[in-house]
């Protein structure tokens, strides 16, 4: 057999996708399951899209200290803006977690500048990407190019993302380890295909017939006459039988089947392998006003807080240096996910006023609207206290030192619990003293405007605790002592 050039060209090119592409393995029901091939579901699409999108739309951002977003290092650009010559930032991020939700791994080139500085994340198709283990602990990747070539990469040239590495070093394919819900449900999905192009009628009928057709050729002549009287613009037209000729249909239908009820259970199967809740893909069967605030909480906290921390500490540990890590991080601002929610955001930033660890003016920038004179100062309980014209009695000047007492204890507290939630994450990312000599040189001015005290004092409050903290060496449970103290021993420092 010769092998001609229009043969040839009929087939995928050199450099398609599907030459690099899993080959896929075929599940009990038959179909043949690969990441492409489970696109085609309408839940797997529509999963799959929630989730890139919602990582995608959420801001990364590089961060240094408790709450400043850096903007001047070479890193920030990238993981903000424009991560390469053709993307944005978005589609970026859309295309890795895509990547990451049906392969379990995700990876971009990471290019680097003469001077040493990232320039420019590539991402890599996973299907053109394999990891080989190169001694104990380093890896290597093979990543074949649109032109069929092949090259080398070290560890430190490529940005990994893994889902659930179970050997630490690639993550466990979703495709691969769930094919048989997946094959399932396009075989449901085939079934439905070729049920519907019959006209809705189901294939298994006989036809009784008293004598016998002359020969083969009638057999077949008949045969392709009945079935162009019930294809096409004849569906539904009603068949006329001869020869005496009798039709039976099998009893097996679509409802003795409970087709629809194993479709709708496939679907839900679906949504719960990527821990999308189902309303969130257009399964209303039993959703209600409050089901559906319930399951869009457990997504931001069960699924999309997973899928930030994964991506947070892969950028940490494969982009930023030694040095770096102990003062920067990134971190996705999830006060953007409150835009959706004018009742949740309007009641977030009235505690953060009344409560006063925000000003107005901070809540009116955090919206897009420009400060007002005025509005740059903490409010403060006392504020709010009753008419203040009058000569208090004795009675009212001890209530209000109660009062005052007790704001004033409050608000050690809250002083307290930022204090130590902040400690608490420079201690598990290991970040060392430095970095905490850099909180509390910015803790202190947050602690005046909160306690209503003397800057000076606010500073001399913090060196004693930083000097406590260095003494002991930033352990745990020195953390877990001042946080079972609270603000008393804050204000006996203060004494």
């Amino acid at each position: 057999m010769f092998i001609t050039a229009s043969m040839l060209s009929a087939g995928p090119a050199a450099s398609d996708d599907f030459w690099y592409g899993p080959v896929g393995v075929v599940s009990a029901s038959g179909a043949t399951v690969s990441a492409d091939s489970a696109l085609r579901l309408s839940v797997v699409f529509a999963c799959v899209r929630v989730l890139s999108e919602s990582v995608a739309k959420i801001p990364l951002r590089m961060m240094r200290g408790v709450n400043e977003v850096v903007t001047d290092h070479p890193l920030a650009r990238l993981v903000s803006r424009r991560p390469n010559r053709w993307q944005t930032a978005f589609e970026f991020r859309e295309m890795l977690q895509a990547h990451l939700c049906l392969r379990s791994n995700a990876y971009a080139q990471i290019v680097y500048a003469r001077n040493g500085d990232v320039a420019e994340l590539v991402p890599l198709h996973p299907d053109r990407v394999k990891v080989e283990q190169v001694g104990d602990f380093a890896m290597r990747y093979i990543v074949t190019d649109w032109q069929s070539r092949q090259r080398a990469l070290t560890q430190d040239e490529v940005l990994h993302i893994r889902q659930l590495p179970l050997d630490g070093f690639c993550g466990l394919s979703t495709v691969a380890t769930q094919r048989e819900p997946i094959g399932s449900a396009l075989s449901a999905q085939e079934y439905a295909g070729r049920f519907f192009r019959n006209g809705a009628r189901h294939g298994g009928m006989w036809i009784e017939m008293p004598g016998k057709f002359e020969d083969g050729a009638a057999r077949e002549k008949f045969r392709a006459a009945w079935s162009a009287s019930l294809s096409g613009s004849n569906a539904y037209s009603t068949p006329i039988m001869d020869r005496g000729m009798k039709l039976h249909e099998l009893g097996m239908t679509n409802q003795d089947a409970q087709f629809i009820e194993s479709r709708k259970y496939s679907d839900s199967d679906l949504c719960r392998m990527f821990l999308v809740p189902p309303h969130m893909v257009g399964i209303l069967d039993r959703a209600t006003n409050n089901n559906i605030e319930q399951q869009s909480a457990e997504f931001y906290q069960g699924t999309l807080m997973g899928l930030f921390r994964r991506w947070e500490e892969a950028f940490e540990v494969q982009l930023l240096t030694d040095d770096e890590a102990a003062e920067l991080r990134f971190e996705f601002d999830v006060r953007q996910l409150l835009r959706a929610n004018s009742d949740a955001r309007s009641k977030y930033w009235h505690n953060a006023i009344v409560d006063g660890w925000l000003t107005r003016n901070e809540v009116r920038l955090e919206e897009g609207y420009e400060a007002l004179p005025g509005l740059d100062e903490p409010l403060h309980p006392l504020n709010m206290g009753p008419n203040r014209d009058r000569e208090p009695a004795d009675d009212d000047r001890a209530s209000d030192e109660g009062r005052a007492q007790a704001i004033l204890r409050a608000a050690a507290d809250r002083v307290v619990v930022r204090e130590c939630n902040a400690l608490q994450r420079l201690l598990d990312r290991r970040a060392g003293l430095d970095a905490a000599a850099d909180f509390y040189g910015a803790h202190a001015g947050w602690m005046a405007q909160v306690m209503a005290i003397a800057p000076e004092l606010a500073e001399r409050v913090c060196e004693h605790r930083f000097d406590a903290l260095r003494a002991a060496g930033g352990t745990q449970s020195l953390i877990d002592d001042w946080r079972e103290l609270g603000g008393a021993e804050l204000l006996r420092i203060m004494q």
